[in-house]
């Protein structure tokens, strides 16, 4: 089991948060949609869509789109809504995350975009990450390696892997697999957060102006699959959206 020290700062805000709970509808409502959508805009912002926070706002909430902006941008927001309503339904029903998670995850994602031939399908070419050395799974070996992720995640859940150390070890290997030709990054953050919800904790918003140190602490687990930087990386957004959600509750 992967060893790693959890901020006690993280912990402490963590139990603060508990013991607000449950929280009044309205106020749990409020921030529900608050985090859902900045983490829709800021998720698809590092994949370089250019629809800002409040045009992602008047999209999905009136349906109007952006002037100047591209249409394919406004359906990526889109999808991921509706991804993110699986996730909530995954979260609601504290469901063992299985393989067809993953694919659903993927198929509304990427459903009628330029690349929907290949929703929800794994990749049958190889493909590399941009910008990095690491070399992603061989197509024949893709089933196998998302075969034992699902066995190292729930190895991980029946130990009680920390639940921030277990989902940011579930994000960063499914990365390294990459096991779609495209909406790799978006659908390992949505499992990164389906993962942290499921367990009693805020979700991680990794935000645009940090996705240099985000790539940069994927880069650095290396060949001797040292964790640690990406842990702490998530670790820190998990705190930041804790002390966010601390901010309003303690009104």
């Amino acid at each position: 089991m992967y060893e790693f020290k959890v901020d006690y700062e993280l912990e402490t805000l963590k139990k603060e948060l508990d013991s607000y709970r449950p929280l009044p509808k309205e106020t749990a409502k409020s921030l529900q949609s608050n985090l859902m959508l900045r983490y829709n805009q800021e998720s698809n912002a590092i994949e370089g869509n250019l629809l800002t926070l409040s045009e992602t706002k008047v999209l999905l909430e009136n349906g109007l789109t952006a002037k100047g902006k591209p249409f394919k941008d406004h359906l990526d927001i889109i999808n991921h809504q509706k991804a993110i309503l699986f996730l909530n339904d995954l979260v609601q029903k504290k469901a063992s995350l299985m393989q067809k998670d993953i694919l659903n995850f993927h198929y509304l994602l990427l459903k009628g975009t330029q690349n929907s031939d290949s929703a929800g399908i794994y990749r049958r070419v190889p493909v590399a990450i941009t910008g990095s050395i690491h070399k992603t799974t061989p197509p024949l070996l893709i089933q196998k390696d998302m075969d034992d992720l699902i066995i190292w995640h729930n190895e991980a859940l029946s130990k009680k892997m920390h639940p921030v150390v277990r989902s940011a070890l579930l994000h960063t290997k499914f990365v390294r697999i990459h096991p779609f030709i495209d909406g790799n990054g978006r659908t390992a953050r949505l499992l990164l957060n389906t993962e942290l919800l499921k367990s009693g904790y805020p979700m991680a918003i990794i935000k645009k102006d940090d996705r240099v140190e985000y790539y940069d602490a994927l880069e650095s687990v290396g060949l001797s699959n040292n964790f640690d930087k990406i842990i702490a990386f998530i670790q820190e957004n998990v705190k930041e959206t804790t002390k966010f959600m601390l901010d309003i509750i303690r009104q």
